[in-house]
């Protein structure tokens, strides 16, 4: 228990954690708060269901625990974000919060294609997941850019 939640997951820096709330514990599927950085304000709403937040958490650790090689991530500027969202799909995931830009409008947004699974943050940033190399060499290709994981 922290602060009139149930803790169920802490970042791996204790920068942030996620919770339900005491009260919402009789729920069926209760809503998820989170605080964390800069100042580990008060809990903040962060998915509406314990489920998504499940689902968020699986896809969170996958796109950061990938095989070497199959991940790959760079900043984005106005024109990516606009051809990603032209080449790739939407997954139907609500927009959630940043938990380090908790005040940022644009939360983050999940996308997929062909063997890859993409997370957008922001609007600023791309995480890749791929099923294999090839197919991050397509979504590198597909979105040029100074990728921070290309081989030397």
């Amino acid at each position: 228990m922290e602060n009139g939640a149930l803790v169920y997951r802490i970042e791996n820096q204790g920068c942030s954690s996620w919770g339900i709330r005491v009260s919402d514990l009789g729920l069926a599927d209760p809503p998820v708060v989170f605080n964390g950085y800069p100042d580990r304000r008060p809990w903040r709403p962060f998915l509406e269901s314990f489920s998504l937040a499940a689902v968020e958490m699986v896809l969170y650790e996958a796109i950061f625990t990938g095989d070497e090689g199959c991940n790959d991530n760079r900043e984005l500027d106005e024109a990516d974000t606009v051809r990603l969202q032209e080449l790739y799909e939407r997954l139907p995931f609500p927009d959630y919060p940043a938990w380090w830009q908790p005040e940022v409008s644009h939360g983050i947004r999940w996308f997929g294609g062909p063997d890859v699974l993409l997370r957008e943050d922001s609007r600023n940033w791309l995480w890749v997941l791929a099923r294999n190399t090839e197919s991050l060499t397509r979504v590198r290709n597909a979105l040029p850019g100074d990728w921070l994981m290309l081989p030397d």
